[in-house]
């Protein structure tokens, strides 16, 4: 496990988690994942947080939050709560905001795999137009 830690955060990375080691009961399927790069959140050097990682924090010794990270996009990170299952955009700042305001935040990495790129074309000739009727 790595650690990293100053005056504002305390951060735990688990290398070759598994569903088992989420802090969750009950049951769910882990959604697939984007197959993009990594991201540092806003105001901070390091750990970088990868597509697929579940990220848990834990606030006045509940846990606050347990979510998957589905892709990083621009200004936002796509992630999907552990106990909804719903994908949900969050801005970089309220991300980052969070990590700093938990007590703890463990990341639990390369939980989600990867979604496969869909082997699909466009057919333009699948697509028809009503003939056209009388004007109203």
């Amino acid at each position: 496990m790595q650690r990293f830690a100053d005056d504002r955060r305390e951060i735990y990375v688990h290398p070759n988690a598994t569903v088992d080691d989420l802090p969750l009961t009950g049951e769910f399927d882990v959604p697939p994942v984007a197959d993009t790069e990594p991201f540092v959140p806003d105001n901070m050097k390091d750990p970088k947080i990868y597509p697929g990682d579940v990220i848990a924090g834990v606030v006045g010794g509940e846990v606050a939050f347990v979510e998957l990270i589905v892709d990083k996009d621009d200004d936002i990170v796509i992630v999907t709560p552990l106990n909804k299952g719903i994908p949900t955009y969050i801005r970089d700042n309220i991300f980052s905001a969070r990590i700093f305001r938990a007590d703890r935040v463990h990341i639990f990495e390369a939980v989600g795999e990867t979604i496969a790129e869909p082997d699909v074309e466009f057919d333009i000739t699948k697509l028809q137009t009503p003939e056209e009727e009388r004007p109203r």
